[in-house]
C-alpha cells in the first residue's frame, strides 16, 4: 500500500529503552521510508546506538532542552506525507503502520491516534482499562473534532505515541509550541484536528513505558499547569459545550494540584489559570479548603476509600521525554 511514512523519534539519554523501541520500527510490517532521530542533550550512548543500529536512521543532534522543539526539528527534516511519533523508551506492535496505511488511504483526514497499552521497566505488559468502554471497541474514521471532545469527556487516554500526522497540515498549523513545556502534544492534537476529520484504530497499537524514571510527565503539578492551558488556548476557536466542561473538570483538577501539591510559586500560577473556570459552588469549596489544606487532603483521601480505585479523572496523562 502506498503510504510514505516518516518516524519521529525524540530521544534524551535513552539507552536503556532506545534499543526496543528502534527494534520496534525495524518490526513494522510496513515499513518506514524514513526514520529521524533527534538526540537532545544526549550525553550516554544513544546515539551510538542509533547509529549502528540495523535500520536507516537519520540522526540528528540538538541542544533545545525542549521536547516541542526537538519535535519540530524532526518535523523540519522529514521527507514523507505522513509523520509517526514516537518517544524513545515506548515500543510500537508491528502492524501500527500498517493498520494506518489501511484506514488512512484514500482519505483527506490530518491524524490517527489509536489504542495502546502500559509497560513496566521490565518490558511486562497491562491492559489500560479506559479503553475497554464499548464506544472504543470500534475503529472509526471521518470523526471530527468535536467527535473528540466527546471522546474526552468519556476519558479516552491520549496516545501521542501512537499518533500519526498529515506533514503538510502540521507545518500549517505550526508545529509544537515550544512554550508548551509540558502536555505540547494534547495542544497540538486540538488544533490539528479542527475543522478536520481524523481516525481511531481499535486495535492496540503501541505500549507506553510509564514508569521511567526521570520522565518529565511525572511532575504532575506542571502537567496539570499545561492540560488545561493546552484545553483554555484552544477553547476560542473550539466554541462547544464538551470543551467547556472538560476545562471545568481541568480547573478543579488544578485547583486540587494547587491546594496538595504545589510550591507558592505554582499554586498561584494554577490559581490565576483555573479560578476564571470555577462555578461559584466550587469556588467557595476551594477558598474554604485554602484555609485548611489538612482538611482537603482528608476529603480525597476518604473520596478514594470509598471509590476503592479512585474516580476516573479527565486527565489525559502522557509523558515526554525529552
Amino acid at each position: 500500500m502506498n503510504f510514505p511514512v516518516c518516524v519521529i523519534i525524540p530521544c534524551h539519554n535513552a539507552q536503556q529503552w532506545l534499543p526496543g523501541t528502534l527494534a520496534s520500527v525495524a518490526a513494522q510490517t510496513h515499513r518506514p521510508d524514513q526514520v529521524i532521530l533527534i538526540a537532545d542533550r544526549c550525553s550516554d550512548d544513544s546515539v551510538k546506538i542509533a547509529r549502528e543500529f540495523d535500520l536507516p536512521i537519520d540522526v540528528h543532534e540538538s541542544d533545545f532542552g525542549n521536547a516541542a522543539s526537538a519535535r519540530n526539528l524532526g518535523i523540519e527534516h522529514a521527507n514523507c506525507p505522513w509523520i509517526a511519533l514516537l518517544d524513545a523508551d515506548d515500543q510500537w506492535y508491528p502492524h501500527h503502520l500498517a493498520n494506518a496505511a489501511q484506514l488512512l488511504a484514500n482519505t483527506d483526514h490530518v491524524a490517527y491516534c489509536a489504542k495502546y497499552d502500559l509497560m513496566d521497566n521490565a518490558d511486562h505488559r497491562r491492559t489500560l482499562t479506559d479503553f475497554e468502554a464499548l464506544h472504543f471497541a470500534q475503529s472509526q474514521t471521518q470523526l471530527s473534532h468535536i467527535d473528540y471532545t466527546d471522546l474526552m469527556l468519556k476519558h479516552i487516554p491520549f496516545g501521542h505515541l501512537t499518533v500519526i500526522y498529515r506533514r503538510d497540515h502540521i507545518r500549517e498549523v505550526g508545529g509544537f509550541n515550544p512554550s508548551f513545556i509540558r502536555r505540547h502534544d494534547i495542544d497540538l492534537w486540538l488544533r490539528a484536528i479542527y475543522n478536520h476529520t481524523w481516525a481511531f484504530q481499535s486495535q492496540v497499537a503501541a505500549s507506553y513505558r510509564d514508569q521511567t524514571p526521570g520522565a518529565i510527565s511525572r511532575n504532575r503539578v506542571e502537567v496539570a499547569y499545561y492540560e488545561m492551558l493546552a484545553m483554555v488556548t484552544n477553547q476560542k476557536q473550539y466554541q462547544c459545550p464538551q470543551l467547556d466542561q472538560l476545562i471545568q473538570g481541568y480547573a478543579r483538577q488544578a485547583m486540587s494540584a494547587a491546594l496538595l501539591q504545589a510550591d507558592k510559586p505554582w499554586a498561584a500560577k494554577l490559581r490565576e489559570l483555573a479560578w476564571p473556570h470555577l462555578d461559584r459552588k466550587y469556588k467557595r469549596i476551594y477558598a474554604t479548603l485554602g484555609l485548611c489544606p489538612p482538611l482537603l487532603r482528608s476529603l480525597v483521601h476518604l473520596k478514594r476509600k470509598l471509590s476503592g480505585a479512585g474516580t476516573p479523572t479527565i486527565t489525559t496523562d502522557m509523558k515526554e521525554v525529552v
